[in-house]
């Protein structure tokens, strides 16, 4: 019980995650804690920049993947056809007995 009462004292001065702060806008705190942690406090490293730019990609993405809908798997043909592939073979994978064999 020791451990997780040191690491709830600690907490408290313990940086924020760049993507939450991303997530916030607050881009120049995001980019602050990847140059302390990730180059060493060089500002211009490239590292940095190409972590911040994905890290604005992916909550972006994140973003856009909320409008989607449940029924968008069987708005489509194609989309209907895939849905209808990933659960009959849910169901025939099971139905096969390969788990009741093995165990």
């Amino acid at each position: 019980m020791a451990y997780p009462v040191i690491q709830l004292t600690l907490v408290w001065w313990l940086p924020e995650s760049p993507r939450w702060y991303v997530s916030k806008d607050r881009f120049d705190d995001a980019k602050a804690v990847l140059t302390k942690f990730h180059a060493g406090g060089d500002e211009n490293s490239e590292l940095v920049k190409v972590e911040l730019s994905e890290i604005v990609e992916a909550i972006q993405m994140e973003k856009q993947s909320k409008t989607t809908s449940w029924s968008e798997l069987w708005k489509t043909p194609g989309n209907r056809k895939r849905t209808y592939i990933t659960v009959t073979f849910g169901i025939f994978v099971n139905w096969v007995g390969n788990a009741v064999i093995s165990s």
